[in-house]
C-alpha cells in the first residue's frame, strides 16, 4: 500500500524490550528506504525510536525523519510545567481528533481582493469561521507568524495556512 501513500509512519512498540523495537524499526526503516529507491515511491518516512543512539545510525534527509518517543513527551511535559495555560492547547492538539493544519483558498472566506489587510483583521475573520491563522502563501512564498499590524493584500491565487479542529 505504501505505492499510494504520501507518509508512512514507524511507531515503537511500548510493551517490547527497547533495543529488540529499535532493531525492528530501523529494519523495517530500511526496508522502507529500498523500496523507495528500487520502485521510484515517492512517501515520506517518519520513524519513532526509544533511544537517541539508534537515531545516530540513519541518515535523515527530506523523506526520512527519525524522533525518540520519550522526547516528544518530555518536551510537552516541560511545556506545560513553564505554562500551565498550554493544557487545553495540548490536549486538543493529542486528542484522538486532534488539530488539523490546512491550507484554505482566500476565495473560501470573505475577502474583498482589492483591499488591504492587517495580519490582525485576517486572524479576527478565520476566528469568527473557527480556524487560528498560522500564515499565507503566495508566488513569492510562505509567510509565518507575521506582525499583526502588517498590511498585506491577496490575490485569487493566494492561500492561508490555518489549524482547524478535527472532525
Amino acid at each position: 500500500y505504501v505505492n499510494n501513500s504520501n507518509h508512512v509512519l514507524i511507531l515503537s512498540d511500548r510493551e517490547a524490550d527497547f533495543q529488540d523495537d529499535d532493531t525492528r524499526n530501523l529494519l523495517l526503516l530500511l526496508k522502507l528506504v529500498n523500496l523507495k529507491q528500487n520502485n521510484n515511491y515517492d512517501f515520506k518516512i517518519l520513524a519513532e525510536f526509544s533511544r537517541e543512539s539508534s537515531t545516530r545510525l540513519i541518515d535523515e534527509r527530506d523523506d526520512v525523519k527519525c524522533f525518540v518517543g520519550s522526547n516528544v513527551a518530555s518536551l510537552i511535559l516541560s511545556q506545560l510545567a513553564e505554562n500551565p495555560l498550554l493544557r487545553d492547547t495540548f490536549r486538543d492538539l493529542l486528542s484522538k481528533k486532534g488539530i488539523i493544519l490546512s491550507s484554505i483558498k482566500i476565495s473560501e472566506i470573505d475577502l474583498d481582493l482589492d483591499k488591504q489587510y492587517s495580519i490582525v483583521q485576517i486572524k479576527l475573520a478565520l476566528k469568527k469561521l473557527g480556524y487560528c491563522f498560522l500564515g499565507y502563501k503566495n508566488c513569492n512564498g510562505m509567510f509565518l507568524n507575521q506582525d499583526n499590524n502588517q498590511i498585506v493584500q491577496f490575490n485569487s491565487n493566494d492561500r492561508l495556512l490555518v489549524l482547524t479542529k478535527g472532525i
